[in-house]
């Protein structure tokens, strides 16, 4: 194992930790917006009850 050898190796390791960060930065992307869809399905449920 040469020197080169290791830094292509960190190289490639720093960019899958990356793209598993974007990956999981997505994700709750992902699922803030499937809070917020459901809050609001939720407000509007409770609009049309309170409206009767």
């Amino acid at each position: 194992m040469s020197f080169t050898d290791l830094l292509v190796i960190f190289a490639l390791l720093l960019v899958n930790f990356t793209l598993l960060l974007v990956s999981f930065a997505f994700l709750l992307v992902n699922f803030a917006h499937l809070l917020v869809s459901f809050a609001v399905l939720l407000g509007a449920c409770m609009a049309n009850l309170a409206l009767g």
